[in-house]
């Protein structure tokens, strides 16, 4: 008989290491009897050096661990329809995964009955054909989320992705979302191919080429910041919060909201500073393998004659571009589907594209 022996040390520096490398929040996959290694054992090794959330496969699993007095997060990785298997689930406390219409109705129905709200994760089937909502799903989905909408009195509210994503996909949805629903409002969303950048000023308007000129003159020093680090945070959050009260533009996010959500979504902040002081920022958060979206980005007024934008934006291109991302999503440049053509001559200037953000009501 083989022994399989974990060094604990070992294991304990990795994790250190995993949380230093990257602002994801880490989830602890305990299921299977903790892949042999005894599932109480390894995840109360796994909360006493720093993990919070605990992913498991079974509800008896996650029935387990609270008998053990282990009170992190639980996720459950498999969709079940069963209602009893829901059942311990919500009293556990636990994310359920809905991976089909049957286990919605089943969730919310025994939710219903135990007076709970339920936390789901939806589950997607990208490939592996294992479990996961199947993008012929989409219909039958849209009408179970409309009539949970009608019951409860409520209005389903559904924002599509830019057409830029997939527009294969997005337009497959934005059909289905029509035929149950109305479209509410539509955003002109600016991206930049990165593709493009290696001949960045062959393509971009001759005033934005001659400000990059000006700019790339002046002391500009771009800063990439820690987004582990909360005073790094700030400081950026500083810049982008001044900006946008100038130019009296809603900052929907608060400096506690971006902090709570690096510690999920990887996120990276840039500082331009100019003598010393910091005059633009931005903040961007990395959605998929290779598109990453400008939450905000802004400079000081009194700098932007020095032409701090196209400096900021010409670095933040560069750098998504050698990290090998597809696309940056620039965001949208309307309010309630009304343009701001400033914002818009702008994007369009340093060689941004346009795609619809479609907002449907069900």
């Amino acid at each position: 008989m083989r022994t399989l022996v974990i060094n604990a040390a070992a294991l304990a520096r990795n994790l250190d290491r995993l949380r230093r490398a990257a602002s994801a929040r880490i989830i602890g996959v305990v299921k299977g009897n903790g892949y042999g290694l005894g599932l109480t054992d390894y995840a109360r090794f796994l909360t006493e050096h720093g993990v919070d959330m605990l992913a498991v496969s079974t509800a008896e699993e996650a029935a387990a661990l609270r008998q053990a007095g282990i009170a992190a997060e639980v996720l459950m990785l498999s969709s079940t329809a069963v209602p009893r298997d829901v059942a311990v689930l919500l009293d556990c406390g636990a994310i359920l995964t809905v991976g089909s219409c049957a286990a919605a109705e089943t969730v919310s129905a025994v939710a219903v009955e135990k007076g709970v709200t339920a936390r789901v994760h939806v589950k997607l089937d990208t490939g592996m054909g294992r479990f996961g909502f199947l993008p012929q799903d989409v219909t039958e989905a849209a009408a179970l989320l409309k009539d949970w909408g009608k019951s409860h009195d409520k209005k389903i509210k559904i924002t599509l992705q830019p057409s830029v994503y997939d527009n294969t996909q997005l337009s497959k949805w934005a059909n289905v979302m029509f035929r149950n629903g109305r479209l509410t409002n539509i955003d002109l969303n600016y991206h930049f191919d990165l593709s493009r950048f290696p001949h960045y000023e062959d393509f971009i308007d001759r005033s934005a080429r001659k400000n990059l000129h000006k700019a790339m003159a002046e002391d500009f020093v771009i800063s990439h910041l820690d987004s582990s680090n909360a005073d790094d945070i700030s400081r950026a959050y500083g810049v982008i919060s001044i900006n946008r009260k100038e130019h009296g533009y809603p900052l929907r996010m608060s400096l506690q909201n971006v902090a709570d959500t690096v510690k999920i979504i990887d996120a990276d902040f840039f500082v331009v500073s100019h003598n010393g002081t910091d005059v633009a920022a931005a903040q961007v958060f990395k959605v998929t393998e290779d598109v990453a979206q400008v939450i905000y980005w802004g400079d000081l007024r009194q700098y932007a004659s020095l032409r701090t934008m196209n400096f900021l934006a010409y670095k933040v291109f560069e750098y998504y571009y050698q990290k090998g991302f597809r696309i940056l999503d620039i965001g949208p440049s309307t309010e309630d589907g009304v343009p701001n053509n400033g914002l818009c001559d702008f994007k369009e200037a340093i060689g941004c594209s346009v795609t619809q953000k479609l907002f449907f009501e069900l």
